[in-house]
């Protein structure tokens, strides 16, 4: 369903889809729950696998933007990175899931 590995801006990040477990104690008692992250200095993006194929795609997405912020420089500039992350990231999935972007390879 989802691909192996994704290009982000030159650099190869690999995609694994996995269940993933809360990052700490403190997390698993409140019930956080962890839905992908980005793991910059490995390239690897893991999105977790008992969400609904619709998060999971959505999860991605929202990963890939945080590797693009990464990439780009400005995840070290940004003190709200992470509701940046999540404005861009929702918008850039119903953007992508909306319109045929072939044109682009052509």
């Amino acid at each position: 369903m989802l691909p192996k590995k994704i290009k982000i801006a030159g650099v190869n990040y690999k995609v694994d889809l996995k269940e993933l477990m809360p990052l700490s104690e403190l997390e698993r008692n409140d019930c956080h729950f962890q839905m992908g992250w980005c793991i910059e200095p490995t390239t690897t993006i893991e999105v977790n696998s008992v969400m609904s194929k619709e998060k999971i795609k959505q999860t991605l997405i929202h990963e890939m933007v945080h590797g693009l912020m990464h990439e780009s420089g400005l995840d070290s500039e940004l003190e709200n990175e992470e509701e940046i992350t999540n404005r861009l990231s929702l918008v850039l999935y119903q953007t992508l899931k909306d319109n045929d972007f072939t044109f682009i390879r052509k």
